[in-house]
């Protein structure tokens, strides 16, 4: 598991819209097999650090722009 898995997740989050939409519309099972399929592997602490080192912008288009809600749910699944 690594801080640079988590970092890349979440610049494909913010740059692949239908990754996200596929990740938002399964259960927390196919969310894991699917994003382990993709190469992902980090903790749920991995991901809130990823979060923290974003900058102002980058935090509001996670948060604000077109993908909130894909990234909240794949968040809430750690």
């Amino acid at each position: 598991m690594s801080l640079e898995s988590a970092e890349k997740f979440v610049k494909k989050m913010q740059t692949d819209k239908d990754f996200c939409e596929k990740i938002q519309k399964e259960d927390s099972e196919t969310r894991h097999k699917i994003l382990r399929e993709a190469g992902f592997d980090f903790t749920r602490e991995e991901m809130d650090k990823a979060m923290e080192q974003l900058s102002d912008e980058e935090l509001k288009a996670v948060t604000g722009g077109s993908v909130p809600d894909c990234f909240a749910h794949c968040h809430n699944y750690w």
